[in-house]
């Protein structure tokens, strides 16, 4: 269970640049979230055992820490999808200028 804990926003931050289309971007992050919320849940009531020979181990101190990283991790990423929902795509005139320029900060993250 360590292994999922650690292994889930990474393998999600590395498929967000595999994935071309934001509606798809967005439902990984909130299942990401989602995962990794209920596998913290989960180690409340049954502690996971050490992985890696005893290198990773989850102890009192470290679940509640734990605990607060994941509920910012899915208070944070709910709050991305609303944000990034708003975002406009395609060209946009400068307002000082008149130039045109893309704006794709969504394509960058």
């Amino acid at each position: 269970m360590i292994e999922a804990l650690i292994l889930i926003p990474i393998v999600g931050g590395l498929s967000a640049f595999l994935i071309r289309k934001d509606p798809w971007r967005r439902t990984l992050l909130i299942v990401c979230a989602l995962l990794h919320t209920t596998l913290t849940v989960s180690a409340w009531f049954a502690p996971p055992s050490p992985a890696m020979a005893g290198w990773f181990a989850l102890d009192k101190l470290g679940l509640l820490f734990l605990s607060l990283t994941s509920l910012l991790f899915l208070c944070a990423a709910v709050y991305a999808v609303g944000y990034l929902s708003r975002e406009k795509h395609g060209e946009i005139r400068d307002f000082q200028e008149g130039t045109f320029y893309v704006d794709e900060p969504e394509a960058i993250f």
